[in-house]
């Protein structure tokens, strides 16, 4: 997206902010709680990284073909004589890093800075790609955010209370300015005057508010993450308002466009539009897009335009979906699921932990649950969700899913594909059933990706009696035959 935006516009953003993976070996999940819990949990991004033979491509393309940037190029070369048997893994996040750092410069004005956000794990190292990419003269600070509320991990003997932000000119003709605020308290001074080369009492008293200067080298901002801000939009890696608003306000000017090319929840968004700018933010997550447009609506009553690329057709996701899809591509598998169950109309109804791991089998068999409840009695039953990558589905995906609607104690089980199934698949599926509310179903139901897509789903399961337990809404909504509403 972001050489594209660059090829159509040319150098056009006036301030960029990067909150990026800080190669930490996590899963970073996003879980809705509360009266925001809309959507179910997933993972929000992976932060673990392989040199595998698509990273080593990625490298090659860089180094010896895409590259404008000769100092990139060969920092990258000298990083793989020194890591790739040492350690591939940053290898494979700096090969990452790299890349898009080239293509941030070249999204630049002149007169943009750039402020990417990182931790103690690969900050030397990103240091040295920002002095390769942008050059070491244009290096400006190391800036400290103190997250003096954080609740540190007790068992290290230095406990972690920081992040580290480079802040670097895209040339120097780049401004960055001080950004004092009032601090409520009133200065009086004696009005002096220059007479004749001396300096003069004027027996006069001026007042006027004492100002702090807020861009310092350490900047002591509490981390919304611990406690009950009202800010928290449920993503683990979530940053304060206060902190982007130092930052955009100290680099950029009001009608300036910022860019955040990992905009995650939008704090960068919803600082910027609070400050008068425009803004732009890019993030590989579905899912981003739908928090941060509803999070502009709700709290700033701003109509978000939303470019989403994820695939809706079968068609679209054949292609993105290769055949050896597992550990390195989890982070695509994952958004295909999740984007499967959230294809459900009414994704509110539906409770679970979305590929809580990114790898197959690690869920235990529940990529999601939907809860029904019977209209008279009031009695509880579930129906599990399985969503399978494989191109061609098996019969073993069948049976995988009988097995865990047994093993969980469930109504039934909805298996989502992505391709049609065998006949031999429906027929094993539909062969035991269960009565629900006078009516008898499959214990297992197949549908694909589309046919959850057209509404299909609800000649398929009693979705009409689907409740969402933590807030107890009953019936929650009516499907009929005539599909989703």
């Amino acid at each position: 997206m972001l050489a594209e935006l660059t090829a159509q516009y040319g150098a056009f953003a006036d301030l960029v902010y990067l909150d990026p993976p800080f190669n930490s070996a996590r899963l970073y999940n996003h879980a809705f709680t509360g009266a925001k819990r809309t959507l179910p949990q997933k993972v929000a991004f992976a932060d673990t990284w392989q040199w595998t033979e698509a990273t080593k491509k990625d490298f090659h393309e860089f180094t010896e073909k895409e590259s404008p940037n000769e100092a990139a190029a060969e920092f990258l070369s000298a990083m793989r004589a020194l890591l790739e048997k040492r350690d591939p893994s940053t290898l494979a996040y700096l090969t990452y890093m790299t890349r898009r750092l080239a293509r941030i410069r070249a999204a630049m004005k002149p007169a943009a800075s750039v402020y990417l956000h990182c931790d103690p794990t690969a900050c030397h190292y990103l240091k040295l790609a920002m002095d390769a990419v942008f050059g070491r003269a244009l290096f400006v600070m190391d800036v400290i955010w103190h997250r003096y509320n954080k609740i540190p991990d007790r068992r290290l003997p230095w406990r972690k209370y920081h992040d580290n932000i480079l802040v670097y000119r895209a040339t120097p003709a780049a401004v960055i300015k001080n950004v004092l605020r009032g601090t409520g308290k009133m200065v009086r001074r004696r009005k002096m005057k220059k007479v004749g080369g001396r300096i003069v009492n004027m027996n006069e008293f001026v007042e006027y508010e004492q100002q702090e200067v807020m861009t310092n080298s350490v900047m002591r901002i509490a981390d919304i993450a611990q406690g009950k801000s009202p800010e928290k939009m449920g993503y683990q890696t979530q940053k304060p308002l206060e902190l982007l608003r130092r930052i955009i306000e100290a680099s950029s000017n009001k009608g300036d466009i910022v860019l955040d090319p990992f905009c995650g929840c939008g704090t960068t968004m919803e600082a910027a539009h609070e400050l008068g700018r425009r803004f732009i933010g890019i993030d590989v997550a579905r899912s981003a897009a739908q928090v941060i447009a509803r999070r502009m609506k709700e709290r700033r009553g701003f109509e978000l335009i939303v470019g989403d690329k994820t695939p809706t057709t079968l068609r679209g996701w054949g292609r993105i979906l290769p055949d050896d899809i597992g550990r390195v591509d989890a982070p695509v598998w994952a958004r295909f699921q999740y984007d499967a169950i959230a294809a459900i109309p009414k994704a509110e109804q539906v409770e679970g932990a979305i590929q809580k791991t990114a790898q197959q089998g690690a869920d235990g068999g529940i990529d999601g649950i939907i809860h029904l409840e019977r209209p008279k009695t009031r009695a509880r039953a579930s129906v599990i969700i399985q969503v399978k990558r494989k191109k061609q589905p098996t019969m073993t995906d069948v049976a995988d899913t009988l097995l865990a609607v047994e093993n969980n104690g469930a109504f039934m089980g909805l298996l989502i594909t992505l391709n049609p199934p065998t006949a031999g698949m429906r027929e094993r599926a539909e062969r035991a059933k269960n009565r629900f509310n006078g009516e008898f179903y499959p214990k297992v139901a197949i549908l694909t990706y589309d046919e959850i897509k057209s509404g299909k789903f609800a000649e398929a399961i009693p979705y009409a009696y689907a409740v969402d337990p933590e807030l107890g809404k009953q019936p929650a909504l009516n499907l009929s035959s005539q599909g989703a509403k």
